[in-house]
Parts: C-alpha cells; structure tokens; sequence
C-alpha cells in the first residue's frame, strides 16, 4: 500500500512539475523575442477548445478582437465596444497581461503558431481554451 501511494505521488509532482514545460514546448517561435514578433498583429476568437473538441466561441468573452501592437498598447473589442490599454508577456509564467479601464487580466499561453494562439481561461467555474486566429491584414 505504501508503495502505491509513493507511485501515485511520484507521478503526481512529475503531471505537476512538466505541464509548464510541455504548455512551453508547444510555443512554435523559442525567444521571448520571437513569442512578442508572433503576437504582434490583430487576432480574432474563432474557437474555444473544451475537452479536445473546437467548439464555436461562447457569447460572453472578454474580448472577440484583439490588435497587439509592437509599442506595447492593445485595443480589445467586444460587443462593438472597443477598449484600449497595454499589454505584456511574461515569459517565466508564459502569460499575456492585459491592462484596461477595467483593470488587469492575465491569460496563460498554451500555444502561438504563425496563424493562431490558444489562451486558457475559467468559464463558469470550468477551465477552456479560447483560440485566437491571425487576421490578416
């Protein structure tokens, strides 16, 4: 018995200590340089990812477009409102924080490719991933 649980913990800090690493591994561009470069463009909620299925994104979201500018500013719309701010990414904790008029946000980073990044958030008490596709411009 004792040895079960021994495994069980093993395996446990082992889940625990490799899900940043692996979440880290599935961001294409490698630099931190290269992670800003990848999400300075305009973006658009396309998805949300919920227990490996794409699904079409739910109604209430923080933001359904977001422009990412080099110059570390951001405008975010959602329902036809636009909000501008600043934004920043955190690379020890792989998050991008977002400042507005309604405070601050921080969005862990699952995965950046050239055409999309997939962001987790809590919904209702339940954890999903929002995608966010390029648009091109």
């Amino acid at each position: 018995m004792k040895k079960l649980f021994l495994l069980f913990r093993l395996a446990l800090a082992f889940t625990l200590f490799t899900t940043p690493a692996v979440a880290q591994e599935s961001l294409k561009p490698k630099t931190q340089a290269e992670i800003i470069a990848a999400l300075c463009h305009s973006w658009r909620l396309t998805a949300m990812e919920a227990l490996g299925t794409r699904l079409p994104p739910p109604i209430k979201v923080d933001f359904t477009y977001l422009v990412l500018k080099d110059d570390g500013t951001c405008v975010k719309t959602s329902g036809g409102e636009e909000i501008t701010g600043e934004w920043l990414y955190k690379p020890k904790v792989m998050t991008l924080l977002i400042k507005d008029k309604n405070g601050s946000t921080l969005y862990m980073l699952m995965k950046i490719t050239e055409k999309e990044f997939t962001y987790k958030v809590k919904i209702s008490g339940y954890y999903s991933n929002m995608v966010m596709t390029r648009v091109e411009e």
